[in-house]
């Protein structure tokens, strides 16, 4: 993933502390470095670790059949949020913990985890202090609502009184937060975590959806955002509900206020038009794209294709565990290439290669973190992942990236490296270990923690929903 897009028979990759220090023939390498320890990667394809542009990393505990058959705001209002409140602090420890695991198993070194509801802040140490012992590269992007848009209040009311049973945000005295406070705890963060673990921890502010988040807000994480070095992470056009606000679409809304520059990552962008792309480009937007929680919560789809003609730069994200419902970015860019093809009737719509740089460099270049990470090169931090291709599934591969992108299912990836420490080696997790006695601990503790939660907000008729082979 340097420039040149090199692919390296016989490689290898000397690394020193955090970073990678150089890459070259095996036998030059060796000669050069005999004392170092040796991973034997015989068989094996070596690629940056993905970067995971947006997702929400605890919702976890919320899927298991919770989610599924709804459309976005019956989502967020019936399952995401009730459940998320209900979350106690050692609930986000184990989520964290699961997240972890299955990010890293398929490849997943860096994250962006959009934390809502943002107004819990409880929840927000345990989530990165579990980033910062497993191991994983996390921006965590603390979510902001400070207001609701007069017309989707009412929308909701009615989403709600689907199901009464349920403990709503409002039932629990929460919602709106409060501007200022809000952008304290935002700042106190930023304060006691940003650039913590030698910076593989960052914290970022993140406006929730245009329609939740007001001109202050915004524009007070733009100037966080330059305080700290950092970006802002922000939901856009995710829906037909929210792509417009006050006349305009949210795009040309957020560029008007002055809010739109290149520190900003703009999450889904599913409702945009050429203007908005035109936009997005003079002002270094960049774009997180998660194809299938858009394909899942019944979305639409983003014009990707477009995006990158225009210039562009478009990471991929899983999005939240609840409505995708996994971390797996091989499962992601099958999907998010098949999608392309098909929605543009056009089989050469998006390459191989191109889905395989989104979740690489490009990815890294969405989180501002291109100079660090996101391609095989010295003095670039040492976050590598070992593919096993001596599957039956990968048999046979005459060209990398299209047996990676297509024929590759997320449990190939053998070992892990982020920050030059191994995380996952033959897929042993010593950290999981280590805390929980075992990965059938992990699974144990959190499917419990599930069940608690579902009771705490009263979601059981969710959980419990009879059969449906016809959905109203």
């Amino acid at each position: 993933m340097n420039p040149r897009r090199e692919v390296m028979e016989r490689g290898a990759i000397a690394i020193e502390g955090q970073h990678i220090v150089e890459v070259g023939k095996s036998e030059e390498i060796a000669r050069r470095h005999k004392s170092a320890r040796v991973i034997n990667a015989k068989g094996k394809v070596i690629l940056p670790g993905f970067v995971n542009a947006h997702t929400h990393g605890i919702h976890n505990l919320l899927r298991g059949g919770l989610s599924v058959d709804r459309s976005l705001y019956d989502w967020l209002w019936n399952v995401l949020w009730p459940g998320v409140i209900a979350y106690k602090q050692e609930h986000a420890e184990i989520a964290a913990s699961l997240f972890c695991l299955e990010a890293i198993s398929s490849g997943i070194t860096t994250v962006v985890d959009n934390a809502d509801w943002g107004c819990l802040d409880e929840l927000s140490e345990p989530t990165i202090r579990t980033y910062e012992k497993l191991g994983i590269r996390a921006i965590y992007a603390r979510m902001i609502f400070d207001t609701i848009y007069p017309e989707l209040d009412e929308f909701i009311k009615i989403v709600e009184a689907q199901h009464p049973e349920i403990i709503h945000v409002s039932d629990r005295g929460m919602g709106v937060e409060d501007t200022q406070s809000a952008m304290k705890s935002v700042e106190n963060l930023m304060d006691k975590f940003h650039g913590q673990a030698g910076g593989r921890i960052r914290v970022w502010p993140s406006p929730g959806i245009t329609h939740y988040a007001t001109k202050e807000s915004m524009l007070k994480s733009r100037e966080l955002a330059e305080k700290f070095d950092a970006m802002c992470s922000i939901h856009v056009a995710e829906s037909r509900y929210d792509k417009e606000i006050y006349g305009v679409s949210s795009v040309e809304y957020l560029d008007r206020i002055g809010f739109l520059c290149e520190r900003v990552l703009a999450g889904h962008c599913v409702h945009v038009n050429d203007r908005d792309i035109r936009i997005m480009k003079l002002r270094d937007v960049k774009v997180a794209h998660n194809a299938v929680s858009n394909m899942y919560l019944a979305s639409g789809i983003a014009p990707i294709p477009r995006m990158i003609a225009a210039g562009i730069t478009v990471g991929l994200g899983t999005d939240d565990c609840n409505c995708n419902n996994s971390v797996n970015m091989f499962a992601d860019m099958k999907t998010t290439a098949l999608l392309h093809k098909v929605a543009n009737l056009d089989a050469a719509a998006i390459t191989a290669e191109k889905i395989l740089e989104m979740a690489t460099i490009d990815g890294a270049r969405a989180v501002g973190l291109e100079k660090e990470i996101g391609s095989i090169e010295p003095d670039k931090k040492a976050d590598l992942i070992l593919i096993d291709m001596d599957l039956p599934q990968l048999t046979p591969c005459h060209n990398i990236p299209g047996t990676l992108v297509y024929q590759a299912c997320g449990k190939e990836v053998n070992t892990a490296i982020v920050d030059g420490k191994i995380v996952m080696e033959n897929h042993m997790f010593p950290a999981i270990e280590k805390q929980y006695g075992g990965i059938a601990n992990l699974l144990l503790k959190a499917q419990e923690a599930s069940n608690e939660v579902i009771e705490r907000a009263r979601m059981e008729r969710i959980r419990d929903r009879p059969w449906k082979t016809i959905s109203n």
